[in-house]
């Protein structure tokens, strides 16, 4: 998973996406390999997904199209134009309006920078003022903000605004851990159902936040579906998380942590959102494949992110160490080198699962094509995860910028 070649700004701009469509692509200006070097034990599997994703046929006996995607994203092939490519799951795109998706992670930047409340809040012993700001100071597009643009391609303009909005509460808001009771109290408790908010005294955070409600009501009304609200609540969940153990007895009891923790069902709620999708996800015959994609998702965040998380608690600015490869080696007894390698062993392993599963739903003839796109949906969620973290500075930080 190294850089595959001496790649530019220029490169990756001329053989990530077709000619035609690089009007609509994001400024990519950073390549984060989340694996240095390579591992001679270790080899991506060959997946049976990829094909009928490119198909768009989930099927043994057809390669007719089952689904129509949405006119609203760029298709990537992040290999071919040399990116660590960090996933044997090959389909990846790009929402074409990214810079609606920006432009609402600014405004709300900006907006909690300058309000009151968020001096007396502290995160990783900084206000989230001096958070804010520092996001707004440091090239902002190239940080977590970028992530719903690969997360939800498929977001057309008036939905891929509700959706960034939610990613850019769960950065902002996640990790404070001093005022937490009034995150709740002035922020959270407007994003419950039945909220009615008094628009004579509510600042200008507040006001944001009521929009995004209301925007979510207004699409749901219009498209005969709850995915809007869907999405708002299941941020709701994210943010009444118990605490983090102390410590864990299994991987597998992280991970079922974690899960929550990294706002895997939000994720889920908000690409069935941006695809405008009526299946119901909490039905059982769901249930694997969904916690195959949340696994995912856990363990190939836990390993991008694993230096970053690890400096930050070696230099005090963090603590707590939340990750996968710390919870693997402190359970095995071995260096943080070798854990980091059977955590990328247990990510490949989950996307062999993952293809398994899908072929016995498939066999089974268990889902209607209308449950295969919000699958396909979710599954270009889970690539957009991956995508984001090879191309923003969050990770990597300035030494992986592209000239």
């Amino acid at each position: 998973m190294t850089i595959t070649s001496a790649i530019t700004k220029s490169s990756v701009k001329d053989s990530i996406c077709s000619p035609e469509n690089r009007k609509h692509l994001f400024p990519y200006s950073y390549a984060h390999s989340t694996i240095k070097g390579e591992i001679n034990y270790l080899r991506f599997p060959s997946l049976n997904l990829n094909k009928y994703q490119q198909q768009r046929c989930f099927s043994h006996t057809s390669t007719e199209p089952q689904f129509e995607r949405p006119d609203h994203a760029v298709e990537l092939f992040p290999q071919a134009a040399g990116l660590p490519w960090p996933t044997a799951v090959q389909a990846a795109a790009q929402n074409k309006y990214w810079e609606i998706c920006i432009n609402a992670c600014k405004d709300i930047l900006e907006l909690f920078s300058q309000d009151e409340t968020t001096k007396g809040l502290v995160s990783a012993g900084k206000s989230l003022t001096e958070i804010t700001q520092k996001e707004l100071a440091r090239g902002f597009e190239h940080g977590f903000v970028a992530f719903a643009i690969f997360v939800y391609p498929f977001a057309e303009p008036r939905r891929a605004k509700p959706v960034a909005d939610a990613n850019a509460y769960v950065f902002i808001l996640d990790g404070v851990v001093l005022g937490w009771h009034i995150v709740q109290e002035k922020f959270v408790s407007r994003m419950r159902p039945g909220f009615r908010p008094d628009k004579s005294s509510r600042t200008a955070v507040e006001a944001r936040i009521d929009e995004t409600i209301e925007q979510c009501d207004e699409i749901d009304r219009e498209s005969g579906t709850n995915s809007a609200r869907d999405m708002i609540n299941q941020l709701v969940y994210f943010y009444d998380k118990p605490a983090p153990p102390k410590e864990y007895s299994t991987v597998r009891e992280y991970m079922d942590y974690r899960t929550r923790d990294v706002a895997v069902t939000l994720i889920i709620a908000s690409a069935r959102c941006s695809i405008v999708s009526s299946v119901d996800y909490h039905d059982p015959k769901f249930a694997p494949v969904i916690q195959l994609i949340a696994d995912q998702i856990l363990l190939q965040n836990d390993i991008a992110s694993f230096e970053k998380e690890k400096r930050a608690f070696d230099t005090g600015k963090a603590h707590t160490f939340i990750n996968c490869v710390h919870v693997v080696k402190t359970l095995m007894g071995v260096s943080y080198e070798d854990a980091l390698e059977l955590s990328l062993a247990a990510q490949l392993q989950t996307e062999t699962k993952l293809d398994t599963e899908i072929d016995r739903l498939i066999s089974e003839d268990v889902l209607t094509a209308e449950e295969w796109r919000f699958v396909d949906g979710i599954l270009y969620a889970m690539t957009g995860n991956a995508m984001g973290s090879v191309i923003i500075s969050r990770y990597g930080g300035e030494k992986t910028r592209l000239s």
